[in-house]
């Protein structure tokens, strides 16, 4: 359990699943681009992928995370954290006891579901509850294959049109409504949260082109993607580079291609490469280089045989790594190690 006051205007990321208990203040605030008034007391629930923003007021928040694994077991989680027309929220906070908050438990999750169902915001039957909640599972998993919904409802065993009944009487959306609000969300989040060009975002939500990726946005938004980014005006502390570093060094002796870092940050190549050669003037490829002759320096000053070096470095072949290794030194392998003793023999 934490204790913060957000800051106006600072946006937020959110990584794990949490409570937000709004003990103090009052105002408006953003999750996902929907503003919600908010007075305290009162308990949202926010999911990894999602950001929150403080818009006007001020107010006090006690925040519990919860384990991906405790979210795995309690069976009816998805009331509090798959938001199907706006964010999961409760009047009053679900204990009153915050001592209890310290080490949360099943119980408490338990409590707050069975708070929520008391509200019951959509005043649906059980089963209604059980089937929009389904459709909507079945959407956020399936949105980015751009596959008719009939079909998709068909295939998973829903009737469209009792669907689609019970969907418009209780939240006020038709199932393919809801597939477009996903994909609007999406395509959003794309456009403020990465450094994607709109002609790869188009591609990644499936669209047949930008032209069509363009007409849609503006049709959700009222703006273009990049009169959209622009207007959002994201601007984090720049990690890039060490994200980038954090990565490479990890990841080095596996993975050597542009491409996987590129998509590891969630960025185009041509994106990527401008990046690290604006911040380091160098390139990619030549930091991994530089990366893996660190390491092979300390292996080969080790016990470690040139053959024990080249296979822990992940090269196929010990002449490969050999080759690798002079051309980025002037050495072989050997040389250097000979160069080394006659060095601690003086």
């Amino acid at each position: 359990m934490t204790h913060f006051q957000p800051t106006i205007g600072q946006i937020q990321l959110v990584d794990e699943h949490a409570m937000w208990m709004i003990t103090s203040g009052s105002g408006h605030f953003e999750v996902d681009f929907q503003e919600y008034q908010f007075a305290a007391p009162m308990t949202i629930f926010l999911s990894p992928g999602m950001y929150f923003q403080l818009k006007a007021g001020s107010l006090q928040i006690t925040e519990v995370v919860f384990s991906r694994r405790m979210i795995a077991r309690l069976a009816d989680s998805r009331l509090l954290f798959q938001h199907v027309l706006s964010l999961a929220h409760l009047d009053v906070g679900p204990v009153s006891d915050t001592a209890g908050l310290q080490q949360p438990d099943q119980t408490l999750l338990n409590h707050s579901v069975q708070s929520w169902r008391n509200k019951n915001p959509f005043r649906a039957a059980a089963e209604e509850i059980s089937l929009i909640f389904d459709v909507k599972h079945l959407v956020d998993s399936t949105f980015i294959e751009r596959c008719p919904i009939g079909k998709l409802l068909e295939t998973s065993g829903f009737s469209q049109e009792n669907t689609d009944s019970i969907l418009r009487k209780r939240v006020g959306l038709s199932t393919n409504k809801m597939l477009q609000r996903k994909l609007a969300l999406e395509a959003q989040k794309m456009v403020v949260f990465t450094d994607k060009s709109v002609k790869e975002i188009a591609y990644d939500l499936g669209f047949s082109s930008s032209h069509y990726f363009n007409r849609f946005f503006r049709q959700k938004t009222t703006r273009t993607p990049l009169e959209f980014r622009k207007a959002f005006d994201f601007h984090p502390r720049d990690t890039f580079l060490e994200d980038l570093l954090f990565l490479i060094d990890k990841h080095y002796r596996t993975r050597r291609s542009t491409q996987f870092y590129a998509d590891q940050l969630n960025m185009s190549i041509k994106t990527l490469c401008k990046k690290v050669r604006e911040r380091s003037n160098l390139t990619t490829g030549e930091i991994i280089r530089r990366r893996l002759i660190e390491e092979a320096r300390q292996l080969l000053l080790g016990s470690d045989t040139i053959k024990d070096v080249a296979f822990e470095l992940g090269f196929e072949e010990p002449n490969h790594f050999s080759t690798f290794f002079k051309g980025l030194t002037g050495q072989t392998p050997g040389e250097y190690q000979k160069a080394h003793q006659k060095v601690h023999c003086l």
